[in-house]
């Protein structure tokens, strides 16, 4: 997909302007990135566009994460002590 975008010129009337200004508002849009989403929607539900799928990225566990995985384990008794030891029992 090319990142390079084609610059035209769009004539619509004042009343579907201020409609589109007005959704674009209510979702922190521009109203040439509204019109880039809704013309991006429309055209991969019609399959003329291709869908390009979204990469999810696994978060690899930092060192502090690990660090409080293992506190809360040994605050709540789990981190590898035996039944008995967690109960009192000796």
């Amino acid at each position: 997909m090319s990142l390079t975008k084609k610059n035209f010129v769009l004539r619509i009337n004042e009343e579907a302007y201020n409609a589109l200004a007005k959704w674009a508002d209510d979702e922190f849009r521009s109203v040439n990135g509204q019109i880039e989403m809704i013309l991006d929607k429309a055209l991969k539900a019609s399959n003329r566009l291709k869908s390009t799928p979204v990469k999810k990225s696994k978060q690899p566990k930092t060192t502090s994460d690990v660090g409080l995985s293992k506190s809360n384990e040994k605050a709540q008794g789990t981190r590898h002590e035996p039944a008995s030891r967690r109960l009192g029992k000796s």
